[in-house]
């Protein structure tokens, strides 16, 4: 997969966007590699304004999210993380400092890509605790005060 272009990249996520519920996807799999593929050529990606890309944002989630169980969401998860971890794995050290403009907040290189993942899974960690308790029916384990 890593020879593949950003252009042929781009058109297997569109192509696997019309089912993202399904758990053979690549749609979420083949996000970060595309990212860093668009990163090491300075091409940014999702750079829409604030107002389109919120509202855009938690629609799509929304609709990715329909009819998802448990088991889905890790096995797209897994998938998500090995290729992310195969994306990382071919970049050698000197393309790490390699980026352009992601999500219209500025300038990411290829590790702050990952450094943003990371952040980005922190932020949402209550949300999914609740969600995972909630379909669990094992109600709010974690305590959270998240409503």
């Amino acid at each position: 997969m890593a020879s593949e272009t950003p252009a042929a990249l781009a058109m297997l996520c569109m192509v696997t966007a019309a089912n993202p519920c399904s758990v053979n996807s690549r749609s979420a799999a083949c996000k970060m590699q595309l990212r860093v593929a668009f990163a090491r050529r300075g091409r940014g990606m999702y750079n829409f304004p604030k107002a389109i890309r919120d509202p855009l944002n938690a629609l799509l989630t929304k609709h990715g999210g329909r009819g998802q169980t448990l088991e889905t969401v890790r096995q797209r998860y897994e998938a998500a993380y090995a290729a992310a971890v195969d994306a990382l794995e071919a970049v050698d050290d000197q393309t790490l400092s390699a980026g352009a403009n992601f999500w219209g907040e500025g300038f990411f290189d290829i590790a702050g890509l990952y450094s943003a993942q990371a952040d980005h899974l922190a932020e949402h960690a209550d949300d999914v605790r609740l969600a995972v308790a909630h379909r669990s029916g094992l109600g709010d384990i974690w305590g959270s005060s998240s409503p």
